[in-house]
């Protein structure tokens, strides 16, 4: 199973439904299964003999794992950049491809991201043939070949993250630092076709966001965000060739947070649940959402609705201010226990499996938790931002380890 500890959390029907529909999804939407059935009705190569792939960010290797299932021999080299551990291809590595596994760090760029990026970098200057190139999330801090020192990279991203920067004017400042970012990667390419794939991570699915667009052309614009430079010191290099690459160039969105929802809703109705559904492009600070799914909860309460379900995905923001571990979802979770009343479930985690600086994946919580665990308690933990020390006492966190998907965050609450 993908949840580890599923029996541990699965203490209640209502509980064991969720996570029953949230292990399923993210089985159904697997990377490995997706790009295949993707490929078999959208082929972008189908005229194409011979090229080579390139799979960046936390889904890369099962997405390139579905490509070469369906492509085979026709794939001349293909490259992944992963941060995971153990990487095993299976049945696929009797194939005649040139298979290379390159090592990137996360949540922020290291060595293994420069000396990774370095390597891509001089393979595309060399290469003539097309290019299927695969993303998914993470690839920020993965592909990376910054224009300052790493460190002080690092020190400006990670201050713009604690001081609650949303993606867009993360990706403003890191596009400004790089050489490879906001589709300045093309511009080391020789050849005249790049095919770009891409797993949605981010609210509103813009490509220019999704692991900092390194195929997408696009001008960063740092003014929305000047307080926030400010606070972390930000100067940026002089402007650099902008993106100059000539060839035929086609980025797609194949897979998003959308799709997901759409599945969860569907088993919910099936289960006689009305559906509120908030989207997929969720993007506010951590106390505002649980805020507005407390005020649609006491409204549907308050309207007679006796069976209905809160569903919504996108990303968070969260201002940390204390030492301890835990995670967006987490402290969702937490914060709409306080908002509610009555007879509820929730469940919020993140589709990559890793949640914050824990090992969580997200949390599972209902009414009952309140029982055992007062309001200042939980305040106290949030404070800290110690979200995954209290839910693990309260036996609440949900453990998955990396899934290889990444279609940013999911949250569903029911009322019985």
């Amino acid at each position: 199973m993908i949840i580890k500890n599923f029996q541990e959390l699965a203490r209640t029907d209502a509980r064991k439904f969720l996570l029953e529909i949230t292990e399923n999804v993210l089985i159904e939407y697997s990377p490995e299964n997706y790009i295949f059935l993707y490929l078999k009705e959208n082929d972008p190569m189908k005229e194409i003999k011979e090229f080579s792939v390139i799979s960046i960010g936390k889904a890369s290797v099962k997405m390139a794992t579905g490509a070469l299932k369906f492509y085979r021999e026709r794939i001349k080299r293909c490259i992944v950049l992963t941060n995971e551990d153990e990487v095993n291809f299976q049945d696929i590595e009797h194939m005649k491809t040139d298979l290379l596994i390159l090592r990137g760090d996360h949540p922020y760029p290291g060595q293994n991201s420069l000396t990774s990026t370095k390597t891509i970098i001089d393979f595309i200057s060399n290469e003539a043939n097309p290019i299927l190139f695969l993303v998914s999330g993470g690839g920020s801090a993965m592909l990376e070949y910054p224009r300052v020192k790493i460190d002080e990279y690092n020190r400006i991203i990670k201050c713009l993250m604690d001081n609650g920067t949303d993606i867009y004017g993360l990706n403003n400042v890191r596009c400004c630092l790089s050489n490879v970012k906001c589709g300045k990667l093309l511009n080391y390419y020789k050849g005249d076709l790049w095919v770009s794939l891409i797993i949605s991570d981010v609210p509103g699915d813009d490509p220019r966001i999704i692991s900092s667009g390194p195929s997408i052309p696009w001008k960063y614009d740092l003014r929305s965000i000047q307080r926030k430079i400010s606070i972390c010191s930000v100067e940026c290099p002089d402007q650099v060739q902008e993106f100059s690459y000539e060839g035929r160039l086609v980025n797609s969105v194949i897979l998003k947070n959308r799709n997901f929802l759409d599945y969860l809703s569907l088993k919910l109705r099936e289960r006689g649940y009305e559906v509120l559904d908030l989207g997929s492009g969720i993007n506010m600070e951590n106390h505002r959402l649980a805020h507005w799914i407390g005020e649609i909860y006491r409204f549907a309460i308050e309207s007679k609705r006796d069976r209905f379900a809160i569903i919504g995905g996108g990303e968070t923001t969260v201002e940390v201010k204390g030492n301890g571990e835990g995670g967006r979802n987490q402290e969702l979770a937490l914060r709409v226990m306080k908002e509610l009343k009555g007879n509820f479930t929730f469940l919020a985690i993140g589709t990559d499996g890793i949640d914050g600086n824990s090992i969580a994946a997200g949390a599972i919580v209902d009414n009952s938790d309140l029982n055992s665990f007062g309001l200042e308690e939980i305040e106290t933990y949030l404070e800290n931002n110690d979200s995954f020390t209290l839910l693990k006492r309260m036996g609440d966190a949900i453990i998955t380890g990396k899934t290889g998907n990444n279609v940013s965050d999911l949250f569903m609450l029911i009322h019985n």
